[in-house]
């Protein structure tokens, strides 16, 4: 529940350390806006307060177009990682479940509701009935009202682009039609797509441009250090203060492909800003969500840290990094199983080789800084898929320097992705584990290793880790009630120990 008295103080001094943690809905104008919102601050009187924006939209308040919502940092408070609620936020926020479907020549829509949730409901293993009491405890609004304020905030979000013309705009926000999204817009908004572009003062641009948000303290330097050591060659590329890579997702039965630049802003900016290929507009809330669980941009420092006590104190803004894609790094991890970090990343770097050679055109081009100061890093090629790698076969890995057990391992897990294995953070715990240890050649440190990152878990940790033995000098059960002093956040422990070595 949220104190009217202490949102309104959080409110009226503009504290960035509440952005995202709630909303304010402004009865005089019919606005909601974030706490940092640089608007006249409004009478307490005039005030409601929600934590989410479904709940404010769902209420009647239409986004405030200076503050833009739909950019504040995750809310500290989103269900624990893992949980049911969590798992459906994660399926809806990516467009996993596609449940709009074309406006009928009545102009009706021919399944509702309905759809989005039964859909949903399937692909969590859960009642359609279940998911929406699981829902509405945890958010205040249905499945499908979230839904819709989702896409909503995502077309937004992207009419900021003016490379993109409304109709593709329509479609990559998950809307059925042009005509439903004029529609929704015009009841929640009381604006056209049009109009609120308009407003717009973005210029256009062969690429696209985002930005993120993220509370601070943020060690961004430690994140790119520990993402630079493991970066895949061909693959990736971290250079001082910007990420990038190629780009292959499977979405609407084809590949989008292209790559992707994300460069820290100098402070006192808590941003991020994103550059992507126009090729990969399609699939935008799928690489901004990868993007946001692989740099750790919705943690929460100061609840995290409050329960790390001293262990955080060297370093508060450090991040635990997930994953941009949850087979790509399954493959790395088995490929780091008892080698050194650099071996592991020889090797991931000619296993990329066997992946689709990177031509981008010029709809996909991005300069990138290392292309400023050095020529001997590039984005050649997207990393292969489960598809290319068991065509491959274990002998090829073999041959290309994976040790016999591993390449099986690995021919193994792609079968299994094929399969129906999925690998990112609404992937279910005690499944996904459940199957990565019955795969040959995978068992609990690799299996703890995927779910911490792939799957994005803050409370696992991969069990009598070398790293963190050495760091504590302590082992087995020793090990394992140290760790727990520090749930639910023992990924973040982890990558604290990890950096003390």
């Amino acid at each position: 529940m949220l104190d009217p008295t202490n949102c309104y103080q959080a409110l009226i001094s503009r504290d960035a350390r509440f952005d995202g943690c709630f909303y304010t809905g402004v009865i005089t104008t019919g606005i909601y806006c974030r706490p940092v919102c640089p608007a006249r601050k409004p009478k307490a009187e005039h005030c409601r307060f929600f934590a989410h924006p479904a709940t404010a939209e769902a209420a009647g308040f239409r986004p405030c177009l200076k503050c833009r919502p739909e950019l504040a940092p995750g809310h500290p408070q989103r269900p624990q990682k893992g949980t049911l609620a969590y798992r459906a936020e994660y399926y809806i926020r990516t467009g996993l479940i596609t449940s709009e479907q074309p406006v009928s020549s009545t102009g009706s829509h021919r399944s509702g509701p309905a759809y989005c949730q039964e859909d949903l409901a399937k692909a969590l293993g859960v009642t359609s009935r279940h998911l929406r009491r699981t829902f509405r405890q945890h958010f205040g609004v249905s499945p499908h009202a979230y839904t819709q304020t989702q896409r909503l905030l995502n077309a937004k979000r992207l009419l900021a682009e003016r490379s993109l013309s409304i109709t593709e705009i329509a479609m990559i926000a998950g809307f059925g039609s042009l005509r439903r999204m004029n529609a929704l817009f015009k009841q929640h908004y009381q604006l056209t797509p049009r109009q609120l572009r308009s407003s717009a003062a973005h210029q256009v641009s062969q690429n696209l441009h985002f930005e993120q948000t993220y509370r601070p303290p943020y060690d961004h330097t430690a994140l790119l250090s520990f993402l630079g050591a493991r970066a895949i060659p061909g693959v990736e590329i971290v250079h001082q203060h910007q990420y990038c890579r190629s780009v292959s997702l499977f979405h609407h039965n084809q590949y989008h492909q292209g790559c992707l630049a994300v460069d820290w802003l100098p402070e006192p900016h808590s941003k991020v800003q994103i550059t992507l290929s126009a090729s990969l507009a399609p699939v935008t809330p799928q690489i901004l969500e990868a993007l946001s669980h692989l740099l750790d941009l919705d943690a929460n420092p100061a609840e995290i840290n409050t329960t790390l006590g001293l262990l955080a104190n060297h370093n508060p803004g450090l991040r635990a990094p997930g994953a941009f894609s949850g087979f790509e790094l399954a493959v790395r991890a088995i490929l780091g199983q008892q080698v050194s970090v650099a071996a592991a990343r020889t090797l991931a770097g000619r296993i990329a080789s066997l992946g689709t050679h990177c031509t981008f055109h010029e709809d996909q081009s991005i300069t990138f800084d290392h292309q400023k100061t050095t020529s001997d890093q590039a984005l050649t090629y997207y990393f292969p898929n489960a598809d290319q790698l068991d065509e491959c076969g274990a002998q090829t890995l073999i041959q290309l320097g994976v040790m016999p057990s591993r390449a099986h391992a690995i021919i193994a897990l792609a079968q299994a992705s094929k399969e129906g294995l999925t690998l990112h953070p609404g992937s279910d715990y005690d499944t996904t584990t459940s199957w990565l240890n019955s795969l040959p050649g995978i068992g609990p440190w690799t299996a703890q290793y995927i779910a911490m990152r792939a799957l994005h878990r803050p409370d696992v940790w991969p069990d009598n880790d070398h790293g963190l033995k050495k760091a504590t000098g302590l082992s087995g059960a020793k090990l394992k009630a140290f760790m727990n002093q520090y749930a639910p956040w023992q990924a973040y422990a982890t990558q604290h120990l990890w950096s003390q070595r």
